[in-house]
């Protein structure tokens, strides 16, 4: 036997016969189906343990969007918030331009805020579970301009 033979014939072992190709290109799809349902599996049981997000709130604002002449200008608007939780508890309402809870009540699963609001960016107010810090609704008071602010003013040249 010389050299060429000795190297086609382990060539010709190393290569998959007709039969073979399927049967592993299945083994290799087993495998990732496999690892993919292991996988999907686990993220499965993290979601099976009983957390505070699964309580439910639902929240509204009116009204829900404050408008001034033009855009950057500060707009006033006095807003009505309502909500309700699906189970009695204590609850907080923040907003998104100050860290201290803006109002909590204890024992309840419904309430109402009024304030009156000035500012120029949207704001975001959230109800939260007191003990635990966890959102349970949001709503967002959205800032609106009659005329948008222009950049620079253009230079209009007429000859008459």
């Amino acid at each position: 036997m010389n050299l060429v033979t000795v190297q086609s014939n382990l060539y010709s072992r190393t290569q998959l016969t007709k039969y073979q190709r399927p049967v592993m290109l299945w083994r290799w799809c087993m495998v990732v189906i496999l690892l993919m349902l292991l996988f999907t599996h686990h993220v499965t049981w993290a979601n099976d343990k009983p957390t505070e997000q699964q309580f439910s709130a639902t929240m509204t604002i009116s009204p829900d969007q404050c408008v001034a002449m033009t855009e950057g200008q500060t707009c006033y608007v006095d807003i009505e918030l309502q909500w309700q939780a699906s189970s009695i508890g204590e609850y907080c309402l923040f907003s998104s331009r100050q860290e201290n809870a803006l109002q909590c009540w204890s024992q309840t699963s419904k309430g109402r805020f009024q304030q009156e609001v000035a500012s120029t960016q949207n704001v975001i107010y959230t109800l939260r579970k007191q003990q635990t810090n966890v959102r349970l609704a949001q709503s967002e008071l959205e800032m609106a301009w009659v005329h948008k602010r222009r950049g620079k003013p253009t230079t209009w040249w007429r000859l008459f």
